[in-house]
C-alpha cells in the first residue's frame, strides 16, 4: 500500500495568508487613527469663537480678517484681529 500525503494547504501559503492579515490589520488601524484625529481637529475648528480675543465687525470693515469658522459670527460679519479695524 502507498501512503497518501495530506491534502492541506502548503505551509508557505499559510504563512503568506497570516502576513497578509497582519498587514491588513495594521493598515485598518492606521486609517482609523487618522480619521479619528481628523474628526477631532474638525470639531475643534467649528467650535472656535472670535470674541472676546478679537472683534466682530460688519463685512467691508478695513481690518486684518481672521479666516476660520466661528460659532459667534453671523451672516454679514467677519472676525478682525483686535486693534486692526480702521
Amino acid at each position: 500500500m502507498k501512503q497518501r500525503k495530506g491534502q492541506g494547504l502548503p505551509i508557505n501559503t499559510i504563512i503568506m495568508i497570516a502576513i497578509g492579515l497582519i498587514i491588513l490589520v495594521i493598515i485598518i488601524a492606521m486609517v482609523y487613527q487618522r480619521t479619528t484625529r481628523f474628526g477631532t481637529g474638525l470639531r475643534e475648528v467649528s467650535e472656535n469663537e472670535c470674541a472676546p480675543e478679537n472683534e466682530i465687525k460688519p463685512i467691508g470693515t478695513d481690518c486684518e480678517p481672521i479666516y476660520a469658522a466661528f460659532e459667534d459670527i453671523g451672516p454679514g460679519q467677519i472676525c478682525c484681529r483686535k486693534g486692526t479695524a480702521k
